[in-house]
């Protein structure tokens, strides 16, 4: 109850660009046409627009804010309905805010989600050298500090839990190694979107 009534969760909307933030891929454009934003096959068999007739705008257009995604009545787009999105198919005076279990998996599971993760690890590769760095690179990007010293601790043995730092010791290796090392920046960045403070205002 205490959680509840003292933290209020990121509307579903503030929710996608804070990770469109995050990723470096949100577009700040103003104006002109809704975007139609991707929807997977299998969910969009459930709605009553079939995945034949749907066509999703282009990358380049669906990195806008959510306040360009086009709405259409009955066709829900299950990253945002999970978070409590406004219901097209029914008028209401306020806006439902829940805290379930579907939520977490949502963050856990949806490619698009770990798509801007695997941007956001990009990002803290190519902005920093060493681990230390990366990891308070990492902690800047998503919750706009630095780590604290048993945040730094633990995020350096959640990153050796994934597997030793990758070493480039021969041309046919480097591929490799470099999407091992990838893998596990990914991973952490995927984490810290995940946490409390990330999705929670104080």
């Amino acid at each position: 109850y205490w959680w509840r009534a003292n933290r209020k969760r990121l509307d579903a909307e503030q929710l996608r660009d804070a990770i469109l933030l995050c990723s470096g891929r949100l577009d700040m454009r103003m104006g002109g046409p809704s975007f139609m934003p991707s929807i997977s096959d299998e969910a969009l068999e459930g709605l009553s627009m079939k995945s034949g007739a749907y066509k999703a705008s282009p990358p380049s257009e669906t990195n806008r804010r959510s306040i360009y995604m086009f709405a259409k009545r009955s066709l829900a787009v299950p990253m945002m309905s999970v978070f409590d999105a406004c219901d097209t198919t029914a008028p209401i005076g306020r806006r439902d805010v829940s805290t379930v279990a579907p939520q977490a998996l949502a963050l856990l599971n949806n490619e698009w989600v770990l798509a801007q993760c695997n941007a956001m690890a990009e990002q803290v590769i190519k902005e920093a050298k060493t681990t230390s760095e990366r990891i308070e690179t990492a902690w800047r990007i998503v919750l706009g500090r630095k780590p604290t010293s048993s945040e730094l601790k633990l995020a350096n043995s959640y990153l050796q839990y994934l597997g030793p730092e990758p070493t480039l010791s021969s041309d046919i290796d480097k591929s490799a190694s470099r999407q091992s090392e990838l893998n596990r920046w990914i991973a952490l960045c995927h984490t810290l979107v995940n946490t409390n403070e990330f999705i929670y205002l104080d």
